[in-house]
């Protein structure tokens, strides 16, 4: 696989099931637009669904347009989207609204990450956001999680209290 001639998609799908057969939920993060493996682990048979991180960004939302295309091309699998930095408090701050997101790229939504003041922290102290307390960064991804094992679970639920819809979008 170009600059890596020893890994091979034989290779990938051997540590795939070998992830799968002592976890409930394995994550392989990926670098922006797909890079060298996009193609075989989207078209592994070890891959259950595919999330595709995008901000608010223009450059960031086409990325994520193009990763969703790819993978309805090369797969039959879930797409999932996710949203990352999104500042929900103060929803004019943000590049676009998540309807606006949701729908130029075109997959369902699996969770909005908030901007949130806890996120460089926990990463400065190396611990999981969620373990740093009640943030709302912590609730969106317990949120997703959730939604992950099939739990209906409200887009912003625990994020953003009594505010109108009409500000949010």
């Amino acid at each position: 696989l170009g600059t890596y001639p020893d890994v091979t998609p034989e290779g990938i799908d051997s540590a795939l099931e070998a992830l799968k057969s002592i976890s409930d939920l394995v994550i392989l993060d990926m670098p922006a637009g797909g890079g060298e493996f996009f193609s075989v682990l989207a078209s592994s048979p070890f891959v259950d669904m595919v999330a595709v991180i995008t901000t608010d960004a223009p450059t960031s939302v086409r990325c994520a347009e193009r990763c969703g295309m790819e993978i309805a091309k090369l797969a039959n699998k879930p797409v999932k989207l996710l949203i990352n930095c999104y500042d929900v408090r103060k929803p004019k701050n943000n590049g676009a609204g998540l309807v606006d997101l949701v729908g130029s790229v075109a997959v369902p939504a699996l969770g909005v990450i908030p901007l949130d003041p806890a996120v460089p922290f926990s990463l400065s102290e190396g611990r999981p956001v969620t373990s740093i307390g009640k943030t709302d960064a912590a609730r969106a991804v317990n949120n997703v999680y959730a939604r992950l094992f099939g739990k209906n679970v409200p887009l912003l639920d625990g994020i953003v209290g009594s505010r109108k819809k009409n500000k949010l979008f």
